[in-house]
């Protein structure tokens, strides 16, 4: 197979001497003797690559699906864009559509936290798992045989085509898919999407998709398909005109939330009402904390009802409640230990967001807070800075594990110079992790962990292993 070169956008990341084993994290500590020398080998062929840069473009995809004979074609998809929710909303579409006895679905989401395996979710009314190592291995090395070395293809289009391969022959029912940037140019929007989603809009990766939200809202408008719905999140006038505009031209139609279907509280309970375009459902009670997990709860419900009218109330019900999704406002206890909020807000209005939900965590008002973060090159560490810092005691900075992220002492010229409280930076998150817990443990204050998914996934795996439990 020759592999073209089709006019697209290229970014370059400088290389680095240190491969990145796993990403962020730590390598599974449950690797199978058998093959973890191949998993390791596999990893740093996919991670020399990812050091190579991006590439935006969707010929090489369709290359390599051609030559893999298409096995998108066989998933039935539901396609999540937008900056904001996009993975707690996909994960909660995956456990929706996994309800009905039998159901198997597919979900794709980026970046894992702490291993590879974890972008690959099979799902069913069971529970979830990563799809097996040793599978993905022989599923990895199909590609390699028709690319050696890849040759051609970015990270995350090697990733995306052995999903799609994965998936389809694991005979998924359906298949959730979460675009990775964008998603006019993103590996995912090759997908089969009989229903599309666009979460939040805000500024991100501003020098690829533009500098205003409309800009960036015409790229992810693509999320949308001809003649197949999209539902959308709330946003300015300005931004729903440019998605509607895109959405005529190809006769999508377009449901926004607020306006076609709502959220209401049921009562002074922690429950919710539905009221969606078919029906409306009561009841409802979500397995993800923080307000802001109403809006894609509410948006998930939507699509899937959207995708497979025959699910129930029921069976919408007990997916929403049954999910599971770390390192999103994920509360983490010890005893005689600081409680540690991990959460993955890494632009400004995540981090708007995270401040309502914290406030509205009846066990954290009133006590300190020490902030942990590190932020990756192209987020908005300024804006992210002054829209949580009021609420901070104390904040310990430090370097994620990928070679993206900004060093701790060019994060702290972020800071607002407003700032009171002890500020230090360090280097590798687990140093300025003890510093946070040792101020914590001072005041009987709690730890917070946000800027990047890649800190969160550098922190949470040892975390578990030293002791500390998901709040239930």
């Amino acid at each position: 197979m020759r592999w073209r070169c089709s006019a697209s956008i290229s970014v370059r990341v400088e290389p680095v001497s240190a491969p990145v084993f796993d990403g962020p994290g730590l390598p599974p500590e449950d690797l199978d003797p058998r093959f973890a020398a191949e998993w390791e080998a596999l990893i740093e062929r996919l991670y020399v690559r990812a050091r190579g840069g991006m590439v935006l473009g969707l010929e090489r995809m369709h290359d390599v699906l051609r030559e893999l004979d298409r096995p998108e074609r066989s998933l039935p998809a539901v396609h999540v864009a937008g900056s904001n929710g996009k993975g707690s909303t996909a994960a909660f579409l995956g456990f929706i559509l996994s309800q009905p006895e039998g159901e198997r679905v597919g979900l794709y989401t980026s970046p894992h936290l702490s291993c590879l395996s974890e972008r690959f979710q099979l799902i069913s009314n069971r529970g979830n798992r990563s799809l097996e190592r040793g599978f993905l291995l022989e599923v990895f090395g199909r590609i390699e045989a028709l690319a050696p070395d890849y040759s051609g293809l970015t990270f995350f289009e090697i990733v995306t085509a052995a999903g799609l391969l994965a998936f389809a022959e694991s005979e998924v029912s359906a298949l959730v898919a979460e675009a990775g940037l964008g998603a006019r140019l993103d590996a995912t929007r090759v997908t089969d999407a009989r229903v599309s989603v666009l979460t939040q809009i805000d500024l991100e990766h501003c020098a690829i998709l533009g500098d205003t939200l409309e800009l960036i809202a015409a790229e992810k408008a693509f999320v949308a398909r001809p003649e197949r719905p999209l539902f959308m999140e709330a946003a300015r006038p300005s931004v729903l005109e440019v998605v509607k505009r895109h959405a005529r031209g190809i006769d999508a139609p377009v449901f926004v939330a607020g306006h076609d279907f709502r959220s209401e509280p049921q009562g002074s309970s922690s429950k919710h009402i539905f009221c969606l375009l078919e029906r409306t459902i009561d009841g409802i009670e979500l397995g993800l904390r923080g307000p802001h997990q109403v809006r894609n709860a509410l948006l998930a419900a939507q699509a899937a009802l959207a995708f497979r009218p025959s699910l129930t109330d029921d069976e919408i019900r007990r997916g929403l409640y049954s999910v599971t999704w770390p390192g999103r406002f994920e509360i983490l206890e010890r005893p005689g230990e600081p409680t540690i909020v991990l959460d993955g807000a890494h632009n400004p209005d995540g981090v708007r967001t995270l401040r309502v939900a914290l406030r509205g965590e009846a066990a954290l008002v009133g006590r300190s807070m020490h902030w942990l973060s590190g932020v990756l090159e192209d987020k908005e560490p300024s804006e992210m800075f002054g829209a949580l810092c009021d609420l901070a005691t104390s904040m310990t900075l430090c370097t994620p594990p990928t070679p993206r992220a900004l060093p701790s002492e060019v994060l702290m010229r972020s800071l607002p110079s407003g700032f009171a409280g002890p500020v230090e930076a360090l280097g590798p998150p687990w140093e300025a992790m003890d510093a946070a817990l040792s101020r914590a443990r001072a005041d009987r204050g709690f730890v917070l962990v946000a800027g990047s998914l890649y800190l969160v996934g550098a922190l949470r795996p040892r975390l578990l292993r030293l002791g500390w439990r998901v709040r239930a």
